[in-house]
């Protein structure tokens, strides 16, 4: 029985491939008795529930990230041709001939697809080169196998550094081979070419291997005189010495590239459909660059790319933030108020957690499993879902518009900002920012409380003043990178704002990359239409008069970070 559900299996694998499919359409789906193949009809990259060299549950995950993304290499650069290529050299010269073809372009479309993975993606490179050590590792004795496809795989792999050794008394021919094809690799840097240069390559290294394949087929020295012994032995009668001269006759003719289970268990035919096999490395790179917001969008990869155009600046360097006061008696007090509340909550949460992790058993969830399949099939009848929610573990980035416009809402803004900063401080749960941004030539962060500090300080808030134009679209790109750090967290992000944004076109699609990414985004107006906001972030709340807006504002993004379903109580590795 795997660990997680069918359903979070491809969620984790969809995550790991997201990369990729923003350059090549690829889904995955999970079924308990395939194999991992491409469905190229479908699109559909097909994983099992278990990779079969995988010692536990754990390492199921870990190498099924590095399977999953070996398949989508040849979505994205696997040669398309070969298939004309293997027909036809299966017309002329046989089924046995054509299969070595498509054997060794195998062998260089792994190496050369997985390479150029690494090479556009490097934070995928760890996920590849484990699932090959780890298979390596399970199958130790691939190190010295006799198939010279699996001697020329192991010998050229850039990812790994795999130990190959030739068996003992290996042919000097098929050594010879294995060693001549591996420096022709390495001289032409089939790692990183081009499709039809791979292609290229492996005709010529199929013709090479028909001269060594006939040289090594020749019949063995000493087999004669093997037939002689077995001649004599069937004479005498002699079944035991006729059964040994057998196995030696067997073995004499036993070809040096047979593929055993081992090989098989490696040597996978790829497929694929090879939608950017005609590109190099530096070209995929470049389309990268020039098409992020699309690639990053569609194949919902992470956050953008870090825009080197923002300019943060410390709150320290702006002049006329004094001018805005606020009224730090009436926000410390609201904002501890709800402070104290929350940690009670906390508090109970954590007790009720600790009651129940010492062995209660949870009645509902027998019931459930007894009544979906007739028997209990999970540990987790000792797993009980919270009464006192906290919501979760949240990270909030709340964004603040000092653009000129709001100089008559600035002090309400910070006020509302140092009641929310007092109420959320310290919360075991929750790590927060508090982010004023603006422009001139350039878009400009002035960061008041950041993720990594511990307390928030008042003294940065008050230097917070309007300057520039209204630059939202970058900013929350920019919050987004950083969210995208707390992995299994809520995130929730607030844009508090009084006009519209520079580019209202941008901001939309930053709040669709947003909500695709799991980032909640609220829109908070002041003195706006709810119309216009509604077209650039899917929540909005408007607000029109100015009392209280501090309570106002502080009441909703609290209400906000307890409306979504309570945490399970004994959070999953992967989360």
């Amino acid at each position: 029985m795997p660990k997680y559900s069918e359903k979070v299996q491809r969620g984790i694998y969809k995550r790991i491939v997201g990369a990729l499919s923003g350059l090549a359409e690829i889904d995955v789906q999970v079924h308990p008795n395939e194999s991992p193949h491409y469905k190229s009809v479908d699109k559909v990259v097909v994983m099992p529930t278990s990779i079969s060299f995988a010692e536990n549950e754990s390492e199921d995950f870990e190498l099924g990230r590095g399977v999953c993304l070996h398949e989508g290499s040849h979505v994205l650069f696997l040669p398309r041709q070969y298939h004309k290529t293997a027909t036809r050299i299966e017309q002329a010269e046989g089924k046995e001939s054509a299969q070595d073809y498509v054997e060794w372009l195998n062998v260089f479309a792994d190496l050369n697809n997985e390479y150029k993975l690494a090479q556009v993606f490097p934070h995928l490179k760890p996920h590849l080169a484990r699932k090959t050590a780890k298979l390596f590792e399970k199958h130790p004795d691939g190190l010295k196998s006799d198939n010279p496809f699996m001697q020329v795989l192991i010998r050229s792999d850039r990812l790994v550094d795999l130990k190959a050794e030739y068996p003992d008394n290996y042919p000097d021919e098929l050594q010879k081979f294995v060693e001549d094809t591996v420096k022709r690799f390495n001289k032409q840097k089939i790692h990183s070419a081009k499709g039809s240069q791979l292609l290229k390559f492996t005709q010529d290294v199929w013709e090479s291997w028909k001269k060594t394949k006939k040289a090594c087929q020749q019949p063995p020295q000493g087999l004669g005189e093997l037939m002689k012994a077995l001649a004599k032995a069937i004479e005498k009668g002699d079944e035991k010495a006729e059964a040994d001269i057998n196995d030696k006759i067997d073995k004499a003719n036993k070809p040096r590239w047979f593929k055993d289970e081992v090989d098989r268990a490696i040597l996978r035919p790829a497929n694929g459909e090879g939608k950017l096999s005609e590109m190099t490395v530096e070209e995929i790179k470049d389309l990268l660059k020039k098409n992020k917001d699309q690639i990053t969008v569609k194949g919902k990869q992470g956050a953008p790319p870090l825009d080197n155009e923002i300019e943060r600046i410390h709150p320290d360097s702006l002049c006329n933030g004094e001018h805005y006061r606020i009224d730090l008696d009436d926000a410390y007090k609201e904002g501890k108020q709800i402070n104290r509340q929350l940690r009670k909550k906390v508090k109970l949460q954590e007790d009720y957690e600790k009651q129940h992790r010492n062995g209660m058993v949870d009645m509902d969830e027998i019931r459930k499993q007894i009544g979906a399949i007739g028997r209990i099939y999970k540990p987790t009848i000792f797993q009980r879902r919270n009464t006192y929610s906290r919501g979760g573990a949240w990270a909030v980035s709340m964004l603040v518009d000092c653009s000129a416009s709001m100089s008559g809402l600035m002090s309400q803004a910070k006020q509302a900002m140092a009641t929310l900063a007092y109420a959320l401080d310290g919360l075991p749960n929750v790590h927060y920012e508090i982010i004023g941004y603006s422009s001139k030539s350039h878009t400009i962060e002035i960061p008041v409380k950041e993720y990594g500090e511990n307390r928030f300080k008042m003294n940065k808030l008050k230097k917070l003043e309007p300057i520039g134009g209204t630059p939202t679209s970058n900013v929350m790109n920019s919050s987004m990178r950083r969210m995208m750090r707390y992995r299994g967290l809520k995130r929730l992000m607030i844009v508090i704002t009084d006009g519209m944004p520079a580019n209202q076109e941008a901001t939309a699609k930053a709040s669709r990359r947003a909500e695709q990414l799991g980032i909640r985004v609220i829109g908070i107006g002041l003195d706006i239409g709810e119309g216009a906001l509604k077209r650039l972030f899917p929540t909005v709340y408007c607000f029109h008069q100015h009392k209280d807006l501090d309570k106002d504002i502080t009441n909703l993004i609290l209400t906000a970070l307890h409306s979504r379903k309570a945490a399970r109580l004994v959070k999953r590795a992967w989360e």
